[in-house]
């Protein structure tokens, strides 16, 4: 059995091989020996000479003409021990990719912990000094162990694969969620808001933080060699749901790439892009009961809209 495992591309071929050789050989020249056509155009079989055939199909003298079965079963063999090697290897992959996934997500919220304790005495440190360099050295500390702990909670979604991602929704002011988490990061623009919602939203506030700031962050590298950049966001109240568009001025993205962009390691303009932030943001929107998508024209700009249930 051990055998057969390690050697199974030769072994179906070989068995293959066989195989055309014992059955499909004798039965091609079974077909071709006792289905002919009369004149008067009656098909006859003699079934009395059949055990005949089948056993002179097996003399010396016939094995020139059985070589193309069983060098086509030969191939089949081998190719259906390639579809078997490699089901066995995504099988073996993705069991690997599980385990890793369980261990990273236990990890990273290990990892996280520290994290927010660095950050908490950071805060302690800032408001005991007067000392204005000191408290900028400070918020740029927090910043960074912010946006490190962040990173990691898109890399913890990730490892949990199509686990359903677990919320804790608040009622939120979706607006100032906004603006906090712009004021969070280094832009090349300011980016306008237009809000026309007047009540709170029920999400979970940190998860929609994440989404911002992956979306934001896009439209900001998108506007890095582009004249006048503009970002513009607005949110608007539509019966029971909300639309957020997310709006940049940039070059914009080819058709064929917006379909995939979604997808776990698509990316596009990003030359060390991982292809995480916006199958994360698709995630993180579809737990909320909502949808995403991307509307752009090359040269003209994209749009990103969101829309969840209220």
């Amino acid at each position: 059995m051990n055998f057969i495992k390690k050697h199974l591309l030769f072994v179906s071929t070989l068995s293959g091989a066989i195989l055309g050789y014992i059955f499909l050989h004798p039965f091609a020249r079974i077909i071709n020996a006792f289905f002919h056509r009369h004149p008067e155009g009656y098909i006859h079989l003699h079934w009395h000479d059949i055990l005949g055939t089948l056993v002179d199909s097996f003399d010396p003298i016939h094995w020139p003409n059985a070589l193309s079965y069983i060098i086509l079963s030969g191939l089949i063999g081998y190719l259906f021990g390639k579809t078997i090697n490699g089901y066995k290897t995504i099988n073996e992959q993705l069991e690997k990719f599980s385990i890793i996934g369980i261990k990273a997500s236990s990890i990273l919220h290990d990892l996280n912990n520290p994290l927010t304790g660095i950050i908490g005495y950071v805060q302690l440190v800032k408001s005991k000094i007067d000392n204005p360099q000191q408290i900028s050295y400070c918020e740029r500390i927090e910043e960074e162990a912010t946006r490190i702990s962040k990173m990691i909670m898109d890399i913890k979604t990730l490892a949990q694969g199509k686990k359903k991602i677990e919320l804790s929704k608040t009622l939120t002011d979706l607006k100032s969620l906004l603006k906090n988490t712009i004021s969070k990061m280094t832009l090349h623009c300011e980016v306008r808001i237009d809000s026309k919602l007047e009540k709170q939203v029920l999400v979970d506030k940190d998860y929609f933080e994440r989404v911002f700031w992956n979306l934001i962050k896009n439209a900001n590298e998108a506007l890095e060699m582009t004249k006048n950049p503009k970002i513009e966001v607005s949110i608007t109240d539509l019966d029971n749901y909300v639309i957020i568009c997310i709006s940049d001025n940039g070059p914009g993205i080819p058709k064929k790439i917006l379909k995939n962009l979604f997808k776990l390691g698509h990316t596009f303009g990003k030359k060390d892009g991982s292809g995480i932030g916006l199958y994360n943001c698709k995630k993180i929107v579809e737990a909320h009961g909502g949808k995403i998508w991307i509307e752009s024209k090359v040269n003209k700009g994209t749009k990103v809209y969101i829309k969840i249930p209220k």
